[in-house]
């Protein structure tokens, strides 16, 4: 992570995570999404933006948490990198938190899933830990559950 690098924290259930604030295009107030045929449980749908539909992911449900119901403070936190965009549930958005270089520590390999590597690592918030999340795996996951829900709408035609 570069020097004084910005993360946009956010929480999910009772842990904090944060993404790069440069990879972070909005936050937009909670809307269903519509749901696509055969996707992950952890992807909510898709969602028409300003004419862009993109595939929203429960981040809650992608880190095996049970499904939140969303209230008043929840937010689709909408990202975007290498090109592909899709939106993040997450239960509210915190703050915009300035890094130091050396900030974020690797994640001990014992806490690692080496098959699902969403985690960057991690770094302290007063008291708390915060996760930072890998976006280019969960981008990638809704794109392609978007993908795939298209062809199979094709081959039923």
């Amino acid at each position: 992570m570069a020097l004084a690098e910005q993360v946009v924290v956010f929480r999910v259930g009772e842990g904090f995570y944060a993404v790069p604030i440069g990879q972070v295009r909005e936050v937009v107030a909670w809307t269903r999404p519509t749901p696509l045929p055969g996707s992950p449980p952890h992807v909510e749908g898709v969602l028409s933006l300003r004419g862009e539909v993109i595939p929203v992911v429960d981040l809650g449900r992608r880190f095996g948490r049970a499904r939140s119901v969303p209230d008043a403070q929840s937010r689709i936190l909408v990202v975007e990198i290498a090109g592909q965009v899709a939106g993040m549930v997450v239960d509210t958005v915190t703050e915009v938190l300035t890094l130091a270089d050396g900030a974020v520590q690797p994640v001990a390999p014992a806490f690692r899933n080496s098959d699902d590597p969403l985690v960057v690592g991690v770094f302290h918030r007063g008291d708390d830990l915060v996760v930072l999340v890998d976006l280019e795996r969960v981008v990638g996951e809704g794109q392609a559950a978007v993908a795939q829900s298209q062809e199979q709408i094709q081959e039923t035609g």
